[in-house]
């Protein structure tokens, strides 16, 4: 028994150096050809191989959601023109959860003369997958290219800020915080509701900045002292601010008049995400013929494209 056991550790000793060679050789860099794009992010080579790109998940045409299927097919005339029969160098992934039965998965690189494009970042760049990492490789560079995409909105993003209009998207649910009678009151949380056209007129837009006209309509406090707003916003990315002038409707029995509850107003705010809503905090500096009101105000907009 101790003699099998000792050839047994003595072919193992001899063979370890070419385990090792092998398993680091499956990694390095090799040279191919993609000859034939099958989908938005499977690609088949010169020697006969089925390839993915690590970290990047794509639409596919075996999807049954009819955008993402005409997405894969943009995405595939894309790969077709910039990556067939052009010299690539290719890394298979380390990760164990990159590859699939029968495709490997890793790093894609196209070659030039004097330089070579990292085609995994390309791919989330221009918004052709999202970014599901499965190895380290390249982490920092994958995450600043994916971000582009989104600040850009292209390909899977664009999808998605191009969706079905949804009506109920401009109805929000708001807490103000704000002295109710006098500005050296203590600042009380109070309800209310309102309805704003951040986009009722569209009047410039570059990347991530832009310029609307706006109108709002609403309550201050729960279903009481309904107010109509109209005005200017700029904005990038998900800050803005707002210049607005509206009027306080007076309430049933009360005498005076709109023009003297005129509300000229600024707003600074910031959105954000929670789940599949969104959410906008608030600084309102709003002015009436008494006083001045700061406000802080957290909205909740309903779960749809906002």
């Amino acid at each position: 028994m101790s003699t099998r056991a000792g050839r047994l550790c003595r072919s193992l000793f001899f063979l370890w150096p070419f385990l090792a060679v092998s398993a680091v050789s499956a990694f390095q860099p090799r040279q191919i050809k993609i000859i034939e794009v099958r989908d938005a992010n499977l690609f088949f080579t010169e020697d006969s191989q089925l390839i993915s790109l690590a970290n990047v998940h794509s639409p596919s045409l075996q999807d049954s959601d009819s955008l993402k299927k005409a997405l894969a097919d943009k995405f595939i005339k894309f790969s077709r023109e910039q990556l067939l029969s052009w010299p690539m160098q290719f890394i298979p992934s380390p990760g164990r959860d990159c590859g699939a039965d029968s495709v490997i998965s890793g790093h894609l690189y196209k070659e030039f003369p004097l330089s070579r494009q990292y085609i995994n970042a390309l791919y989330l760049e221009r918004g052709m997958g999202f970014y599901l990492p499965c190895d380290t490789l390249h982490r920092g560079i994958l995450f600043a290219a994916a971000q582009k995409g989104i600040e850009k909105r292209l390909g899977v993003w664009q999808q998605q800020k191009e969706g079905p209009v949804n009506l109920l998207r401009r109805f929000r649910g708001s807490v103000w915080l704000y002295p109710v009678f006098s500005p050296n009151d203590k600042y009380i949380p109070v309800f209310g509701f309102n309805y704003r056209w951040s986009d009722l007129i569209k009047l410039y837009k570059k990347d991530l900045f832009y310029t609307n006209l706006t109108a709002e309509t609403g309550t201050l406090v729960f279903f009481y002292f309904p107010y109509i707003k109209a005005g200017w916003e700029a904005g990038y990315g998900n800050l803005y601010l707002r210049l607005n002038y509206g009027a306080v409707l007076p309430l049933p029995g009360q005498e005076s008049g709109i023009s003297s509850r005129s509300l000229p107003g600024l707003d600074i705010g910031f959105r954000f995400q929670m789940g599949k809503a969104w959410m906008e905090l608030e600084y309102n500096l709003n002015r009436t013929e008494v006083t001045s009101l700061n406000i802080v105000t957290l909205s909740f907009i309903l779960p749809a494209n906002r």
